[in-house]
């Protein structure tokens, strides 16, 4: 009886699929731009942000936040996008749109950080 619960329980995990991704970065601008030119880098940035979505395949949503940010915070906005499945991330990594609008925003970055997970989803 114990057998079988467990191999039951097992087959339940079978059926969890991994697939879609979530690619989140947080971005901090270097010390040395004056707040007013900050805020122009980040609309703008985040403008041309939404806009890869049309271009790039395999994008199923994206997020800009950086409005309400608070003094607690140690960076200065933030991108959510939701792929398809790692393939899709995979293409957007090397896509020269993306890398394009990266290309735009780095000399004005002092750092980035990345934290890529692949989201469970039921049968």
């Amino acid at each position: 009886m114990a057998a079988a619960l467990l191999l039951g329980a097992c087959s339940d995990r079978a059926a969890v699929k991994m697939q879609p991704v979530r690619h989140i970065i947080l971005w901090t601008l270097n010390d040395s731009i004056d707040d007013s030119r900050k805020a122009e880098i980040i609309r703008t940035t985040c403008e041309n942000f939404y806009t890869l979505k049309d271009r790039i395949p395999g994008i199923v949503s994206m997020d800009a936040v950086y409005q309400g940010v608070l003094p607690s915070s140690n960076c200065d906005f933030m991108f959510d996008i939701t792929f398809e499945s790692k393939d899709a991330l995979s293409n957007f990594s090397t896509h020269p749109e993306h890398l394009k609008s990266a290309g735009a925003i780095k000399p004005y970055i002092s750092s980035r950080a990345c934290l890529d997970i692949q989201m469970p989803i039921s049968k």
